[in-house]
């Protein structure tokens, strides 16, 4: 398993079409699924409805992935958009907005 981290290489999504805002952070996390298998993967930024992480992975739109952020528990997304060495991802229950503020104090990219 290697990890690579093209976070310099990735356009941000079109942050124009959300419905929230998303938070920079910079957090080693983990993307695991029954055809991924478990892949580290470094989250770029997160809002309580989704995230977007770096990985060399190509995974198909509508795919079904477990993200799992240190100290939380495995949170549940679909893949909603794959390109240049980054994914998109739409939680399946949205982040409570502690949690969300939690994750953003703690990890802001130095």
């Amino acid at each position: 398993m290697t990890y690579q981290s093209p976070a310099t290489e990735i356009p941000p999504s079109h942050a124009d079409l959300r419905r929230e805002m998303r938070a920079d952070v910079c957090i080693e996390s983990v993307l695991g699924s029954s055809m991924l298998g478990k892949r580290k993967v470094e989250l770029l930024d997160i809002s309580n409805l989704g995230c977007r992480v770096a990985c060399s992975l190509d995974v198909p739109v509508g795919t079904h992935i477990v993200l799992t952020i240190p100290t939380l528990s495995p949170i549940g997304a679909q893949v909603r958009w794959s390109r240049h060495g980054g994914l998109g991802l739409r939680f399946a229950t949205p982040l409570h907005p502690l949690v969300l503020e939690r994750i953003v104090a703690l990890n802001r990219p130095h």
